[in-house]
């Protein structure tokens, strides 16, 4: 394992010196080890482009222009992680839907915003945050037996807890009814992280990291988890 860091401001080159060590490793040898460029997904066909602009190399089975996404289906595909089925973000506002309207208890504060236009998009969005910063039901449910313990309360902090309560509820079931036949793409990050030791597709392989200005939780377990596995990492910054 390597690891390397290629640092400058924007406008710099940095992503052009990457282009032109992954081009020259490609005239080198077209059957080496395996390359995955890794930038976010806005960026995979301008750079795809820019890899394979020019006389010298038409195309390329050795190296990859890749998202975070794009690998986790490559790898779970290979590792046999990809059973269950993904679902989108339409798809898991649709699953609150279901576990909203079958909601037999009363809410402590939803009681009025279940109905109201992008409640369930912002409900979607939150739920994905948590997962993206690795808060599970666990998490919350810690947290709201730390706020139960405080006998004098704000009117603010007992709004939060109720608010907490509610959210738990939903995120626990919806984890629940996923779990068996789904996964998100925050899942599939987690996953991915879990898989890479497993992955021979990744032996031996070289990575680079191009057009991140931050990585959450997550993405950072599958970085962690390439630097451990792969021959070399190169990060841009």
């Amino acid at each position: 394992m390597g690891v390397r860091f290629i640092t400058g401001r924007s406008g710099t080159g940095k992503s052009r010196i990457v282009i032109e060590e992954i081009r020259g490793k490609l005239i080198e040898s077209a059957n080496g080890a395996s390359i995955f460029y890794i930038v976010p997904d806005q960026m995979t066909f301008q750079q795809e482009r820019a890899l394979f602009d020019g006389e010298e190399i038409d195309g390329s089975i050795r190296a990859q222009v890749s998202s975070f996404s794009r690998l986790a289906w490559r790898v779970l595909q290979e590792t046999g992680g990809a059973t269950r089925q993904f679902i989108s973000s339409i798809g898991v506002q649709m699953m609150l839907r279901k576990i909203v309207e079958e909601r037999n208890g009363k809410w402590h504060t939803f009681q009025k915003s279940v109905e109201k236009q992008g409640f369930l998009e912002n409900l979607e969005r939150m739920i994905a945050e948590f997962k993206r910063y690795q808060i599970t039901p666990e998490v919350l449910q810690q947290q709201i037996d730390q706020m139960e313990k405080f006998v004098h309360k704000e009117p603010a902090e007992v709004t939060l807890e109720n608010k907490l309560k509610d959210l738990l509820y939903i995120y626990g079931r919806l984890t629940d009814n996923l779990a068996p036949h789904y996964i998100d793409g925050e899942d599939q990050l987690r996953l991915l992280a879990e898989k890479i030791p497993a992955s021979r597709l990744l032996d031996n392989a070289e990575i680079y990291l191009d057009g991140f200005h931050r990585l959450t939780p997550n993405e950072l377990a599958v970085v962690e988890a390439l630097m451990k596995k792969c021959k070399t990492v190169t990060v841009v910054l």
